[in-house]
């Protein structure tokens, strides 16, 4: 690894993995409606990487907690068309079910982090070199619940491909 930073082209489009600043992630928690948006800084260059034939794949990685029926999550990038978490898919109700099926108290569970891990594929070429923008928003629709819901952690996987 330490020979391919000395490397530029090695890394140049190699698989990466960036993660928004964890202190700004500190805003991103809400009662009940609204939004809010966070930076994230990338070094990869998507359209040198098309010129040079290579695919690209995004996926977007939001940790918080399984979304109750009526709650929805949107993320735009850089102002593009939203990708959405909704606590009415089958994924949301299965990662709800798992929280703890035994019902009984657990100091421990495996993968325990895992239930609140969401995957979104976005499309690579919504991502820019240097300063991108994440806008975060949220609506509940239930009257009855108004849970918090605190995101707590944003990373972003690029994938590189030849095409």
């Amino acid at each position: 690894m330490i020979r391919s930073v000395a490397e530029p082209e090695r890394i140049q489009f190699a698989d990466k993995h960036y993660m928004v600043d964890p202190i700004s992630m500190r805003q991103c928690r809400f009662q009940k409606n609204g939004s809010r948006s966070v930076g994230l800084r990338i070094g990869d260059d998507i359209p040198a990487a098309r010129r040079e034939s290579r695919n690209v794949k995004a996926t977007l990685v939001v940790y918080c907690r399984p979304l109750n029926s009526g709650e929805k999550l949107e993320l735009r990038v850089n102002k593009s068309k939203p990708v959405t978490i909704s606590g009415d898919s089958d994924d949301e109700l299965a990662r709800i079910a798992s929280k703890n099926p035994s019902g009984r108290k657990q100091s421990f569970e495996e993968d325990w982090w895992k239930r609140g891990e969401h995957k979104l594929q976005v499309a690579g070429d919504l991502w820019k070199l240097g300063h991108n923008d994440i806008k975060l928003t949220y609506s509940n629709a239930s009257a009855q619940d108004a849970s918090l819901l605190s995101i707590t952690w944003i990373d972003l996987l690029l994938d590189y491909d030849e095409q």
